[in-house]
């Protein structure tokens, strides 16, 4: 999870509703972590998630980015996630805009000092560049 999700309701802060999105996805048999890793499936991002969440996941092979908005069409249409690194997969990360993100605790947020190349790569501009569906990593990102 990252990010904050008013529509849930409760919390405060950055934590605004996290625990109402934690319990749906637990009650569904999902698993919710603190952090990224190469385990992981799928990042829930809510309003101005964190930078580095995000790019740890684009960075993860296979790791698909979902709005809670996307993620209650499916289950409400009946549907399951796509499986890890599908074409299907893939569109559901693309759908999942991100215009800005957290500033962090006392504003130390990684994006606060990102070069655009880095928010450029964390907002996902890189898979819409018309490159025919290659997905291109910026080789200059400075924290790679």
């Amino acid at each position: 999870l990252t990010g904050v999700f008013p529509q849930l309701g409760g919390g405060q802060g950055l934590d605004l509703g996290k625990a109402k999105a934690r319990a749906m996805i637990e009650s569904f048999g999902g698993r919710v972590t603190g952090s990224v890793s190469g385990r992981t499936d799928v990042l829930l991002v809510g309003n101005e998630p964190g930078m580095s969440k995000v790019t740890a996941a684009r960075k993860q092979p296979g790791c698909m980015l979902v709005s809670l908005e996307n993620l209650c069409e499916l289950l409400n249409a009946g549907h399951m996630l796509p499986a890890k690194g599908t074409a299907a997969a893939e569109e559901l990360t693309e759908a999942t805009k991100i215009t800005s993100f957290s500033a962090g605790y006392w504003y130390n947020g990684q994006a606060l000092n990102a070069t655009p190349a880095q928010l450029a790569y964390a907002t996902g501009a890189h898979l819409n560049s018309g490159s025919a569906g290659k997905k291109k990593k910026p080789k200059e990102l400075g924290y790679w």
